[in-house]
């Protein structure tokens, strides 16, 4: 049998830290079973923050997207254990190129674009 856990509702942000941080602490606060978080915005250093404030009893997983001072640095003392970080010079250029593309032409068939993106541990940073 798998393992049963409950996915609570997204808690807005506003890719602010100091936001991001006063709703951690809340979730950290009020959710005696947590098991993990997972950022999808900004705000990670608020986040971060808040679970080193806190310092929760269970061993909590966090995953965050893109590879900052901070975040490299949750990652080595392991309050991090998963960064998601894509290449921003190639996501400017893509997009950029596909803007350009569309504007000679216009009726050009609709094209999508992957944009890899690395996978940051303690063990790789």
């Amino acid at each position: 049998k798998g393992l049963e856990f409950k996915v609570l509702e997204p808690a807005v942000c506003l890719d602010d830290p100091e936001f991001a941080y006063n709703q951690t602490l809340e979730l950290l606060r009020t959710t005696d079973e947590l098991a993990g978080i997972y950022n999808v915005g900004g705000g990670a250093s608020g986040v971060l923050r808040a679970i080193e404030e806190i310092k929760p009893s269970r061993r909590l997983t966090y995953v965050c997207h893109e590879l900052t001072p901070a975040t490299r640095a949750g990652l080595s003392v392991g309050t991090i254990d998963l960064v998601l970080a894509h290449d921003l010079p190639e996501l400017a250029r893509s997009a950029l190129k596909m803007l350009v593309d569309l504007k000679k032409a216009p009726s050009a068939r609709k094209q999508s674009v992957v944009v890899p993106f690395n996978i940051y541990t303690s063990e790789n940073i």
